[in-house]
C-alpha cells in the first residue's frame, strides 16, 4: 500500500487533481469487483445497478470537467 501512493500522487501530479482525485469514486466498486472474481463473492443486480451508476456520474463528471477546459 505504501508503494501505491508513489504511484498514485505521481498519478494527480500528471493528470491535475480534480481530474484524476474522481478515478477514486470507483474504489469501492473495483474492489466489489475483485472480491467477486478473486474470493468468489455474489453481486446482486443492485450491487451492479449503484455501481454502473456511479461509474455513469463520474464519466459524466470527467466528460464535462474536459470540455469546459479552455
Amino acid at each position: 500500500m505504501f508503494l501505491g501512493f508513489f504511484a498514485w500522487y505521481r498519478g494527480l501530479s500528471l493528470g491535475g487533481v480534480a481530474r484524476i482525485g474522481q478515478v477514486q469514486l470507483l474504489q469501492p466498486f473495483l474492489t466489489i469487483l475483485a472480491s467477486a472474481i478473486f474470493l468468489g463473492e455474489h453481486l446482486t443486480f443492485g450491487t451492479l445497478s449503484f455501481a454502473a451508476g456511479v461509474i455513469i456520474c463520474v464519466a459524466l463528471g470527467k466528460r464535462t470537467q474536459i470540455n469546459a477546459t479552455p
